[in-house]
């Protein structure tokens, strides 16, 4: 009988010393975090697994669009938002990909 804590786990079939085979459980590993634009890993951002071991400042990022978007990208589409917030630039012209952060920095200049 599984537990039903295992049944989303890889089952691996491993020998024993004494000969026998047994059934072991492999742990679920997440991969680290990447930006949503460029697909750059994202520095400063907890591997899931490993979140649970951090004190809570350590595991909630805290600047705009943290944990979602590298420090590139996150300036480039802040400044886009602030070109579309004085009329310098339309959001058609904004990139397609970038629009819906534009979006969101745009409520939070407000």
């Amino acid at each position: 009988m599984v537990r039903p804590g295992q049944k989303t786990k890889n089952k691996k079939y491993r020998k024993t010393p004494s000969g026998e085979s047994k059934v072991y459980f492999e742990r679920d590993r997440h991969g680290k975090a990447s930006c949503a634009l460029c697909g750059n890993t994202l520095a400063g951002v907890p591997r899931q697994d490993e979140v649970k071991k951090l004190s809570k400042t350590e595991r909630r990022p805290s600047t705009m669009f943290a944990g979602t978007l590298c420090n590139k990208c996150r300036s480039t589409v802040l400044e886009e938002a602030i070109k579309v917030k004085h009329n310098i630039k339309s959001m058609q012209d904004c990139k397609v990909k970038m629009r819906s952060y534009i979006e969101q920095a745009l409520k939070l200049l407000e």
